[in-house]
């Protein structure tokens, strides 16, 4: 029915399957089920497209028939936050208990490539400007080998001041600091012999190995509303992660990102479309394949297993109208 929504992703606002436990309670079908212990923190993305379960209690690699209960929900994607250092302030606080299960999330990823073949893995979002460029594209790259060119690299600027400092970065210039992290990274996963001189990022010519998968680099895609985090997406990006909340519009941010993209020379065509937190509604999805926005992402809410098993086939019938 839809060209567009073509993977239709599931976003349990608060859960993150958490990848450790023994190896035996994980779910291995045939053709790769996601078979996690128990969800962590928000950032589960999952479609009816591939994969074949979201499992959310730390018990349930043992109980295959709740895995078929669900079986006609398949899962596309999985996307985790970054898992930074966090400040200890008063106003923070109160996230400690989910805090606490935050992973690195490459190596979260790993293990959830580990035990799937279809799935595609993402952050949602990594904070770029953090991170150092030459290890995180080591990082990225070696995700995108072992996992048969499936990651995809969610990423964003930040707004926690306190964090930033932490990492040597500084709020006022962390767009421009992310844009040569990126920048730097495009240019050690596509290059042999590889070498940049910006403001933040500097190295000589260097080896970085292996290169990604997925050629030229797995997709770049940048959080925010804004037209600045437009121009962003416009110029180093493949696609644009925006959130419809506070009165936000995505159709129309949408058609004024390709609006801008046009102006700017840039194909809108090659600029990919993925809504965070999307509506569990059959109008707004419908909107969104108008739009020719390619992904949404739904809500699931944070309930115990078998409520969040019946709503998972409550939603599916909207994610199949628009494989």
């Amino acid at each position: 029915m839809s060209q567009h929504l073509s993977q239709i992703r599931v976003e349990n606002r608060r859960r993150v399957l958490q990848f450790v436990g023994e190896a035996g309670e994980m779910l291995q079908f045939a053709d790769g089920l996601l078979g996690l212990p128990h969800a962590l923190r928000r950032g589960v993305h999952l479609a009816a497209d591939q994969i074949r379960v979201l499992p959310v209690d730390r018990h349930l690699g043992q109980r295959l028939n709740l895995a078929l209960h669900a079986i006609q929900l398949d899962a596309d994607e999985l996307r985790v936050l970054p898992g930074a250092l966090v400040v200890v302030e008063a106003q923070f606080r109160h996230r400690n208990a989910v805090l606490q299960g935050t992973h690195d999330p490459f190596v979260a990823l790993s293990f959830a490539a580990a035990v799937t073949k279809k799935l595609r893995l993402g952050t949602g979002i990594a904070l770029i400007s953090e991170r150092d460029p030459i290890v995180t594209a080591k990082e990225v790259a070696s995700l995108d080998q072992l996992s048969g060119g499936r990651f995809e690299f969610g990423i964003g600027g930040g707004w926690n001041v306190e964090e930033m400092e932490n990492h040597g970065a500084k709020y006022q210039t962390r767009f421009k600091q992310m844009r040569e992290h990126v920048l730097a990274m495009k240019e050690l996963w596509t290059k042999d012999e590889a070498s940049y001189d910006g403001e933040f990022v500097k190295f000589d010519r260097v080896w970085s190995w292996p290169k990604p998968a997925q050629k030229p680099h797995p997709p770049v895609i940048l959080g925010g509303e804004t037209d600045h985090t437009l121009r962003r997406v416009i110029e180093y990006c493949d696609g644009w992660f925006p959130r419809p909340r506070g009165g936000f519009d995505v159709v129309k941010g949408v058609a004024h990102l390709h609006q801008m993209a046009e102006k700017a020379g840039r194909d809108p065509k090659t600029i990919t479309t993925i809504v965070f937190g999307s509506a569990n509604d059959a109008k707004v999805l419908e909107s969104y394949d108008k739009a020719g926005i390619q992904s949404a992402l739904l809500a699931i809410p944070d309930e115990s297993r078998d409520e969040i098993l019946r709503y998972l086939d409550k939603i599916a019938p909207l994610a199949k109208a628009h494989a």
